[in-house]
């Protein structure tokens, strides 16, 4: 009554019935988690559909489990990511307050090759420029505006023609830099 394709005579099935008896005596005392060889697979579903069920749902709490863990992975990336720049243009403003207009390009590059932003760099430097009475001729509206290299070609460009007195007020104007021995 359970299983109306039961023929002993299929080559994949056993021919001996206390075989069959004992397969669905198996899966009966298991509460159909063993479904063994000469029962078909859909007799676990037909007498037990809460078993498939829970394996369904089992699966799919260990997937969820699984990209659960998988973006918590990638958010930590991520914000290490983030951080790590923020520390790189944390030690570049320090490395800016320390240097005269002359010697800016010098640091953009340098900070360019550590991957730091254009736009993180433009503010910086802008905020830099505030500390020169040699720089206040730019215009600090226009500056937001304007690409970053013509900023930095305006700088340049004011740094060449200053004079010696004018270098000298811009190495003072620097913090206080330790003296080699």
């Amino acid at each position: 009554m359970i299983d109306m394709t039961y023929r002993p005579g299929d080559r994949r099935r056993s021919t001996r019935k206390e075989d069959y008896l004992d397969a669905l005596d198996c899966l009966i005392a298991s509460r159909g988690e063993r479904c063994y060889s000469p029962l078909p697979g859909d007799t676990r579903d037909t007498l037990f559909p809460e078993v498939n069920r829970r394996w369904r749902q089992r699966f799919e709490h260990r997937l969820t489990m699984k990209y659960t863990r998988q973006a918590r992975i990638d958010d930590t990336i991520r914000l290490h990511k983030r951080r790590r720049y923020q520390v790189q243009l944390a030690q570049a403003e320090i490395e800016l307050a320390f240097l005269t207009p002359g010697e800016l390009d010098s640091w953009v590059r340098r900070a360019q090759q550590q991957g730091l932003d254009e736009d993180d760099l433009s503010g910086l430097v802008l905020a830099w420029t505030t500390r020169f009475p040699c720089l206040a001729e730019l215009d600090r509206y226009l500056w937001a505006a304007m690409p970053f290299w013509e900023a930095r070609l305006q700088v340049s460009l004011i740094s060449a023609d200053l004079s010696a007195a004018a270098r000298s007020d811009n190495a003072a104007r620097l913090p206080n830099r330790l003296e080699r021995r």
